[in-house]
């Protein structure tokens, strides 16, 4: 996963601020790490997401773009887990590794639970929506108990600006359609517009490009 890397240094950081007593060191790096997660993985998901029948199409062929709206779902619920894995490493990061395992196994309960019901009426969509639903609570659950601890998530500004930028993104791609190696070009053009926009409303700063450089 592309955020790995980035995430990893990070919460290798938050864990010896937690064991020195930093706490407002801690509460800088979960805000970070939780940033630079969105940052990479929404924009990311929001463009293939907006061409999942082309994707689908150029991996394989157009007898799999009907899979189209169950990649979509999947790719959201993507971005969920990736938070949910940020967050969990937060929690395990401060000394507290027992959260990973209860939450992961009431999240596969909750998940078969989900799969009994959905899959037999409504199939591939109906495990995608099951998979969706209990990313969220997963999403839910881990971030309600991470705020609980440290008083801190991600700054509203950082969150709005990526979001937008993303939509933005979102709504290039659904209007630009292309195929073959031409879809290739469109996502870096894209990309490219995505991280140009976040340049432009401040958002990407110098500390950031030396973060990335280290």
């Amino acid at each position: 996963m592309i955020f790995v890397p980035v995430s990893f240094t990070l919460l290798s950081s938050i864990s010896m601020a937690s064991a020195s007593g930093n706490i407002s060191l801690v509460r800088k790096y979960i805000s970070k790490s939780i940033r630079y997660v969105l940052l990479l993985i929404l924009p990311l998901t929001a463009l293939l997401a907006a061409t999942s029948q082309e994707l689908l199409t150029f991996l394989y062929s157009e007898t799999y773009a009907s899979g189209a709206s169950v990649l979509s779902l999947l790719l959201v619920s993507s971005v969920l887990l990736a938070l949910v894995s940020a967050l969990v490493s937060i929690v395990t990061a401060v000394g507290k590794p027992n959260f990973e395992m209860i939450s992961g196994i009431l999240f596969i309960v909750v998940l078969s639970v989900l799969s009994f019901f959905l899959i037999p009426s409504l199939g591939l969509i109906g495990a995608a929506i099951a998979f969706l639903i209990t990313s969220f609570l997963a999403f839910a659950v881990a971030g309600v108990y991470v705020y609980k601890l440290f008083n801190t998530l991600i700054g509203l500004r950082s969150f709005l600006v990526i979001s937008f930028c993303s939509g933005l993104t979102f709504v290039f791609a659904s209007l630009w359609h292309y195929s073959g190696i031409l879809l290739l070009v469109n996502y870096a053009v894209l990309c490219g517009l995505y991280f140009l926009l976040l340049y432009l409303f401040g958002e990407i700063q110098e500390e950031d490009i030396a973060f990335v450089k280290k």
